[in-house]
């Protein structure tokens, strides 16, 4: 990972919840999470310009202010941030929420361009996954998936279309994704994943940074695909849409975490007779930021159960 790297020309805003003091060494900054930040021993000339500015209704410098380099300081200590607008397409919101996650958007930019993302399903939610990621900066996709679309998948997956009917449902997601998303690389197999030998040598071989199990037939596909895993350094992350409730592992990046997923789940899951757009959509955005999340911080997250009612 490449540290940060900011030019002159950003404008940088102090954060929301972040309050200042002058105190006999400096200004001291805090925000509501008990962060602490100290400027000291800086000429009173400097101080006092850092101080009336400060003390602005809107606190805002940028590279022709002599202050800017304590505002560089405040951003790499997360207590400030880069105008979003200095951004262009959807790097103007992408930027400014990766910035506030990680204290620099610039070296998570590498991430995003480089990590290569592995989902097994195409259905309620490997389809909505695949969207929401591209839409957040993620350019590499590998898609598994051996279904096509039948009308009746068209209450909870909307990426695709009644035109679309028939159709495979991977070789949809890479056309409208690609077509939508310049500089996107969506890569497509139209093959079932279980977890034989011959579905972990194939993901094996893709080296993917993390994989997003989104498969549901038969039941105990996922816990099999896991087990299957359990010694590899592939992480996984899974989820499930029910009736009236959805459930989204934590990453599993060890041996332990996939050993316990393994041992919380049952094989002898009730059918679904149907699901819903929104119910899919909550549990499929769940993943994907928790999957986003573990990208650009390491973050494994909690397994968390949704309740829809």
């Amino acid at each position: 990972m490449t540290g940060c790297s900011m030019t002159r020309s950003e404008t940088y805003l102090l954060k929301e919840d972040v309050s200042f003091s002058v105190i006999s060494s400096g200004i001291a900054f805090r925000n509501k999470a008990g962060g602490l930040v100290l400027i000291e021993d800086i000429p009173s000339s400097l101080q006092a310009e850092l101080v009336n500015i400060l003390e602005q209704s809107k606190v805002e410098v940028v590279s022709k202010d002599s202050v800017f380099p304590i505002f560089e300081y405040l951003y790499k200590k997360k207590m400030a941030y880069i105008k979003p607008e200095q951004y262009i397409g959807w790097q103007q919101r992408t930027s400014f929420w990766v910035a506030n996650l990680t204290g620099c958007y610039e070296a998570q930019k590498e991430i995003l361009d480089e990590s290569l993302i592995m989902i097994l399903g195409a259905g309620g939610l490997g389809s909505i996954i695949s969207h929401q990621l591209i839409q957040s900066g993620i350019k590499r996709i590998v898609m598994l998936d051996c279904a096509v679309l039948n009308e009746e998948d068209l209450n909870r997956q909307a990426i695709f279309s009644r035109a679309d009917v028939g159709r495979s449902k991977v070789a949809i997601i890479k056309e409208k994704l690609e077509e939508e998303y310049e500089g996107t690389c969506v890569e497509v197999f139209n093959r079932k994943i279980m977890g034989d030998s011959a579905s972990k040598e194939f993901i094996e071989n893709i080296k993917p940074d993390l994989v997003f199990l989104c498969v549901d037939e038969p039941p105990s596909v996922s816990v099999d695909i896991v087990e299957a895993f359990v010694e590899s350094p592939i992480p996984f992350i899974h989820g499930a849409v029910g009736l009236w409730d959805g459930k989204v592992s934590r990453v599993l990046d060890s041996s332990a975490s996939k050993k316990e997923f393994i041992s919380n789940c049952t094989n002898e899951r009730q059918p679904l007779i149907s699901s819903l757009a929104m119910t899919n959509s909550i549990v499929a955005s769940h993943m994907a930021l928790a999957g986003y999340s573990f990208l650009l911080s390491g973050d494994i997250g909690e397994a968390r159960m949704i309740n829809f009612k």
